[in-house]
């Protein structure tokens, strides 16, 4: 769709590349519906700046949009952009760079929250105000007068501490000029989990294009200097050891072992995102300057050579003796102890893998490593208990994260933390080994509160869940989705599955985390290309280089097939595959059951849900409002259960399934005596539901508890994410006394 609001235009003549004349032509504009970035995990954008690169003065956006773009993939939530070219009625006006604008709407869409944002930009209040950031400022004015671990702790109830530390190791290793006084931000959610993050903005001056030759003292010059804006927040968290500690640990984890800042060898990571940004930016500079011939036109990429050079560039400064000023050594953010190598830095390793640790350290020095997640250093600088000491290889035979240090001897120094997940044993996945368990291919419509979020269509909502139902670990790396939608795990954020763990593809990750929330993430691999056909179609999963099928089926409606489950078409649930084992039958109706919450249990096992999340997924347009249809009471499908049944036992709202999901009574015989029995299923995640099973003689006096019910089978979670009771009455019926056997439940 097309812009529906812009304002603030300025010059519009036609303007050349690396033109110090250019301007931004629209200050801001709002959008609905466009997909304008399309690495970006935000799709609509209320706000964006078109920005001109009027500083840009070598390559017009490259340096910018580079510079914001590794920040981003830190881990960080900070305005990209893309690269464009911009008619005004039918007339070209030049190369431009719609980026995201740092106000608050931008950080309430990455955060998924309509709270409120205090955000300060380059020297003013943008969005909210000061009252929070004045306590935050004097923790750290304290941890300055009194670096221990007591003030640490209290700063970082106001600051994330690893935010800062990335942000200013992205600002120096760029050669960032035009700060740290300017161009800069600071933003903070207002919750009581906010706390203030820098975000990276107008990066043009970096890689020393304004003449900061490659080793240029940024730390010393700039930022212990505090020479204002920014600058001070460094300063001040400096004086702590374990913020020094804490920067040398992510300059190991991101300027080495092939880390977003690690510019070594042609497959840099740097290279790559830089590689892009000149295939975008080539054409549309080669047409302007030289309509012609554009292919004779060249791009000056000298900026970037010289500050990834080898042996002269950036990093060969950044890294040098700590006698040469301005070195991470020199300026004690780098210890003389070198951190821990791996033998392998993570990944796929054959099964039962013997992990080699290595150290640079001299005698005396200790390796530490924790196979629990956790650091092997406690905060002061003791050694946790959690910590092993290395003696040998460790031999790795599940998923697990390793993390190590060198300790140079007692009470000495400690390394940099080195950290890596090891996938040990990982096989390839075949048809018996990796299942389809889950697709959402017609999800409910979106909510009002996603529908604010400007998600407008349904489908955004699809994924697909598939489960390894081997006994090792499978490999992903060269599995692909080829028909019905396409996606490859090669390029995925999950390489291998664990024993009985699931990874998730979805449509869209934005509107994925808008409905369901970040604790899913982990299991994202990606967002597929195409979408899943609410009429049903064709899925087929391939795995290697020849694409060996894993899983080619056909999935049908209802509406086509009667077999297949009606309410996973558009009615609330996804459609759950019943049996895990092989040989597995995805192609059949019968084989498929639905989820018992609305919009599935994307983790396997169902979520913690309230009455009205149940609702808004079960119900839409005038349907939610009328509460004859939507209350707890009601009963629309006309099935025998209510709403808060429905709710409850996993049943859906809108389908007449009671012959399913309604409670059995029935009489079960025990050393010739009989009991009364029921069956029921209940869904663990109804948050505001309790059911218990209570026995009467006379329907009148009702009793549970162990002495009057008695739980036949332990409880057995099902794979819809119910969970299946089955109970008896304590006391056998007899001729002479009547029994009554109920379930009893309080709910919405």
């Amino acid at each position: 769709s097309k812009p529906t609001a812009v304002a603030a235009p300025a010059e519009t003549s036609a303007a050349t590349p690396g033109d110090a004349g250019q301007k931004t032509l629209i200050k801001h504009i709002r959008t609905e519906g466009v997909t304008l970035i399309p690495e970006n995990d935000v799709r609509e954008y209320k706000q964006l700046r078109l920005r001109a690169g009027k500083n840009d003065t070598i390559n017009p956006f490259i340096i910018d949009e580079l510079s914001r773009k590794l920040y981003r993939d830190m881990g960080w939530f900070s305005p990209i952009g893309t690269l464009t070219s911009l008619y005004v009625n039918g007339s070209f006006k030049g190369i431009y760079n719609p980026t995201e604008r740092l106000r608050e709407n931008m950080f309430q869409e990455h955060y998924h929250t309509d709270n409120q944002f205090d955000v300060f930009f380059i020297s003013e209040w943008v969005d909210g105000d000061a009252t929070a950031y004045t306590p935050a400022l004097a923790a750290l004015t304290s941890l300055h007068a009194t670096p221990n671990v007591t003030n640490y702790n209290l700063v970082q109830n106001h600051w994330d501490v690893v935010n800062l530390a990335d942000y200013y190791l992205a600002c120096i290793y760029l050669n960032y000029d035009d700060w740290p006084w300017n161009n800069w931000a600071i933003q903070r959610e207002r919750a009581s989990h906010g706390r203030f993050r820098m975000a990276m903005w107008d990066a043009e001056a970096a890689w020393g294009v304004f003449g900061k030759p490659v080793n240029y003292d940024t730390i010393g010059d700039k930022l212990l200097a505090n020479s204002g804006g920014c600058s001070e927040f460094f300063y001040r968290l400096y004086a702590s050891p374990e913020f020094r500690l804490l920067f040398a640990d992510r300059i190991n984890k991101f300027m080495f072992n092939g880390g977003i800042l690690d510019d070594r060898g042609s497959g840099s990571y740097v290279k790559k995102v830089k590689d892009d940004l000149v295939a975008r930016a080539t054409p549309l500079i080669q047409f302007i300057s030289n309509p012609s011939a554009p292919s004779s036109v060249g791009i000056n990429l000298g900026w970037y050579d010289a500050h990834t050079n080898a042996t002269t560039g950036r990093r060969a400064y950044l890294f040098g003796p700590s006698a040469t000023v301005g070195t991470f050594r020199n300026k004690l953010l780098w210890p003389n102890t070198e951190p821990p190598g791996f033998s392998q830095f993570g990944g796929v390793t054959p099964a039962n893998y013997p992990l080699v640790i290595s150290k640079t350290a001299g005698a005396g020095s200790i390796i530490y490593y924790t196979l629990d997640g956790s650091d092997p250093r406690l905060a002061g600088g003791a050694v946790s208990p959690s910590a092993l000491v290395y003696s040998g290889a460790v031999n790795l035979n599940s998923i697990t994260t390793v993390r190590s240090r060198v300790l140079s001897g007692p009470g000495g120094e400690w390394s940099p933390l080195t950290e890596a997940v090891f996938q040990p044993g990982a096989v390839t996945p075949t048809a018996s080994r990796l299942s389809i368990s889950e697709i959402m291919y017609h999800p409910p419509d979106p909510t009002s509160a996603e529908s604010a979020s400007l998600i407008t269509d349904a489908g955004d909502f699809e994924f697909m869940r598939l489960t390894n139902i081997h006994s090792a670990p499978l490999d992903l790396r060269q599995l692909q989705f080829t028909n019905g939608v396409t996606f490859n795990f090669a390029t995925g954020d999950v390489q291998a599955i664990a024993p009985g763990g699931s990874v998730l593809v979805v449509k869209r990750k934005f509107a994925f985390e808008k409905r369901y929330g970040i604790g899913f993430n982990s299991m994202i691999a990606g967002e597929y290309a195409g979408s899943l056909d609410n009429n049903g179609e064709r899925i087929k999963l391939a795995n290697g280089p020849s694409l060996t099928t894993i899983q080619d089926f056909v999935y049908k409606t209802n509406a086509t097939d009667p077999t297949w489950p009606l309410a996973a078409d558009g009615y609330g649930p996804s459609m759950i595959l019943t049996n895990l084992t092989s040989p597995i039958t995805h192609g059949v109706g019968a084989a498929w059951t639905t989820s018992a919450q609305p919009g599935g249990i994307p983790g396997g096992v169902a979520r913690s849900m309230n009455y009205a999340i149940w609702k808004s997924l079960s119900f839409s347009g005038a349907d939610f409002l009328n509460a004859g249809i939507s209350g707890p009471s009601a009963d629309p499908d006309g099935d025998g259960l209510n709403n808060s049944q429905e709710y409850t036992f996993g049943s859906c709202g809108q389908v007449a399934d009671s012959a399913t999901f309604a409670p059995q009574a029935g009489v079960m015989t025990v050393s010739s005596q009989e009991y009364l029995t029921m069956d029921y299923r209940i869904v663990s995640g109804a948050s505001e539901a309790t059911v218990t099973p209570e026995v009467s003689t006379a329907l009148t006096n009702w009793l549970n508890g162990n002495a009057n019910v008695v739980t036949v089978n332990p409880p057995v979670t099902l794979v819809d994410g119910s969970i299946a009771w089955k109970v008896r009455s304590a006391v056998p019926m007899s001729g002479a006394v009547r029994g009554f056997l109920r379930l009893s439940l309080l709910g919405p």
